[in-house]
């Protein structure tokens, strides 16, 4: 639930990541865990796609405006926020 609750706050401001862009990301809060996840070491690459996987979540290939490639997209994530995260839900706007 933790991650979701960071991926929730990270996809505020955008509207997809890429695998590494996430990752990346989910470190750069000193307040989050990912950095000494597991007995002091931090959160794998693969580990993140395995957890989100779970929740049926997975990165892949699309077109946006301003990028094409493999991504996790902020629509993907929208309808497991509101099941699993319900009290602040993200309201997805997929027309831009």
């Amino acid at each position: 639930m933790q991650l979701l609750a960071d991926c929730r706050q990270l996809f505020k401001d955008c509207s997809y990541f890429t695998p590494t862009e996430l990752h990346n990301r989910l470190f750069e809060s000193e307040d989050w865990p990912w950095g000494e996840w597991y007995q002091g070491k931090p959160i794998t690459k693969r580990r993140v796609g395995d957890i989100l996987r779970k929740f049926g979540i997975r990165s892949h290939t699309k077109r946006d405006k301003e990028f094409t490639g493999r991504a996790y997209w902020k629509e993907d994530f929208a309808p497991v926020f509101d099941r699993y995260l319900p009290d602040t839900r993200l309201h997805c706007d997929t027309t831009q």
